[in-house]
């Protein structure tokens, strides 16, 4: 590939051109064109120095690649790291690099699919706002049988620092409320301003664009001061931080594990924040959310535990009927 990349060049196309025909990333085509073919050698014998340091967890590797063709490379990092205490300090471009080799070596692509763009938000100030969401997924048990997870998961907008919470029934406002609190103590602080979905569990019904909220979330909005802000499903604009995380959520935590009970995979979803989701440098950012979360946690809000338990009676049962823009269809208090 090295070749074709140099004969290509020779030729005249562009690094656009190139990377076109080849289908290899621009920088990498462009990496390879400033290479000489010493440094070249240099990289390739780099290259197998990093797949022997973890030739060990070959098998490990080719066996989840195997089973869930769609994973990435962070989600086997995670794997590797959940599963194998004693894994080296290696870097995450070496990882990904391994987990490349056991796709071409043993026919595995990743399947693909349609590709999305997104352009770049503008920086919101430390302490401003928090995103939140929900989602769902199939699990597989350790009896076989399938159970679906319900989530909630919080997410500092300056910092990306996440939060995720399962539910076993489906979301209510009082697990949204739990959620919530549990989120603000992991964050020490609360934000001034949550963005939801405007069909979301806190939005019973809507009169000529008045939106009225579920009894127990007003009183939960009065007593923490929390301004809200609601926004169209689907919307990259307003909220497309937390959908990333919701996906983050399904496809790097929970894919390849097993069900055991709420408390075991709520305690898990704790460790994987800490080790990776929380950890790793963001995407987007190219900073490390922890990190980033030192600097934003002085900016919060002080957090207090409420002076009542959410367990407790917080009012009747609401069954809502389905209504036009997409609001929520049933809600339990």
């Amino acid at each position: 590939m090295y070749n074709k990349v140099k004969e290509f060049a020779r030729e005249g196309l562009s690094i656009r051109q190139i990377s076109r025909k080849t289908g290899m990333d621009r920088v990498t085509v462009r990496k390879f064109l400033r290479m000489t073919d010493e440094e070249f050698s240099a990289f390739l014998a780099l290259q197998k120095r990093r797949l022997r340091k973890l030739q060990p967890y070959e098998q490990f590797v080719k066996d989840r690649v195997t089973d869930y063709p769609d994973c990435s490379a962070t989600q086997v990092e995670d794997w590797l790291k959940e599963h194998h205490p004693d894994f080296p300090e290696v870097t995450t471009r070496t990882i990904y690099s391994f987990v490349q080799w056991i796709r071409k070596t043993y026919d595995l692509p990743k399947p693909k699919g349609t590709p999305r763009a997104y352009h770049p938000v503008e920086q919101l100030p430390y302490g401003e706002q928090a995103q939140v969401d929900f989602g769902e997924y199939w699990m597989a048990s350790a009896d076989e049988h399938n159970v679906k997870v319900h989530f909630m998961i919080m997410l500092l907008s300056r910092s990306r620092r996440k939060f995720v919470s399962f539910s076993q029934q489906p979301i209510t406002t009082r697990f949204v409320l739990e959620a919530h609190e549990q989120a603000f103590a992991f964050f020490e602080g609360i934000p001034h301003t949550l963005v939801y979905d405007q069909d979301s569990t806190i939005v019973s019904d809507e009169n000529r664009g008045a939106i009225l909220y579920t009894e127990a979330f007003r009183k939960y909005l009065l007593h923490r001061s929390l301004k809200i802000h609601l926004c169209r499903k689907s919307d990259p604009e307003s909220k497309g931080k937390i959908e990333a995380g919701v996906k983050y959520v399904k496809y790097n935590f929970l894919p390849g594990r097993r069900f055991v009970n709420l408390e075991v995979l709520n305690q898990e979803a704790l460790l994987w924040l800490e080790r990776t989701a929380n950890a790793k440098e963001h995407a987007t950012t190219r900073l490390i959310p922890e990190a980033e979360w030192q600097v934003e946690k002085q900016h919060l809000r002080p957090f207090e535990p409420l002076p009542y338990p959410i367990s407790g009676p917080v009012g009747k049962e609401y069954h809502v009927r389905q209504r036009q823009h997409n609001l929520v269809s049933r809600e339990f208090l």
